[in-house]
This record gives C-alpha cells, sequence and structure tokens, in this order.
C-alpha cells in the first residue's frame, strides 16, 4: 500500500515525465539481400545532408538507422525519429512524403524492402 509520500513523489515524477514526452516513430525495414539494405544506408547518409537540416528545422530532434542483429540471411534496418511535439511530427511527415518518398532512389529500394511496425513498448529507459 502506498504512503500519501510515495503517492505524492510517484505523481511528481509522472507530471515531470508527461511535460518531456516525445513523439516516436520506430519501424523497421526488411531486404532480401545485404546489397539492398547497404544501398538504402548510402541513399539515407547521401540524401541527409538536405532532409536532416530541414527536418531539424521543422522539429526533428533525433533520427537513427540501425543495422538489426539476427541469425540467418536476415537483412534489417531499424530506422527512428524523434520529435518533442505532434506539430514537429506532422510538418516532418509532410516533408519526407514530399521530398524524400518521391525520390526515384527511394522508390527503387523501397519497391525491395518491407516495413515492419513496431510493437515494442519501452519498459526502461534512463
Amino acid at each position: 500500500r502506498s504512503t500519501p509520500l510515495y503517492s505524492s513523489a510517484a505523481s511528481d515524477v509522472y507530471k515531470r515525465q508527461c511535460l518531456h514526452l516525445s513523439i516516436i516513430l520506430l519501424f523497421t525495414i526488411v531486404f532480401t539481400t545485404e546489397f539492398e539494405m547497404n544501398e538504402m544506408i548510402k541513399h539515407i547518409e547521401d540524401t541527409s545532408k538536405v532532409w536532416a537540416p530541414e527536418m531539424k528545422k521543422r522539429g526533428l530532434k533525433r533520427f537513427v538507422c540501425t543495422r538489426i542483429w539476427n541469425k540467418g540471411d536476415t537483412f534489417k534496418l531499424g530506422i527512428l525519429f524523434e520529435y518533442d511535439t505532434k506539430e514537429a511530427f506532422e510538418a516532418n511527415v509532410e516533408y519526407l512524403d514530399k521530398h524524400f518518398n518521391t525520390l526515384p532512389k527511394t522508390k527503387e529500394l523501397m519497391t525491395l524492402a518491407k516495413i515492419e511496425g513496431s510493437r515494442g513498448v519501452a519498459v526502461f529507459e534512463v
């Protein structure tokens, strides 16, 4: 059973956390070959000189592209976008749809890939 002190402290922590929530978009891109995956990494890196500053202007807090290591012949990238506000998220989705997703190389690579949504829930973060 909670004591009033503990309840008050927990409430304070909850309020502070709620004030600093981020919107995180997390998904996995699955490729059939390592070559295709590496082409996407190169494409992201090459184009980031343009889209990263533009997205940061629109409120992008963080972008992370990770190689997901699995057994066997699986070739996956983890993609994470983090925003402070719903408005930043919406502005950046619009920007990506108009300026990155329309690039011929993006279209070509994405026809070779499959998107998997994230069903994970953060259970601990420091």
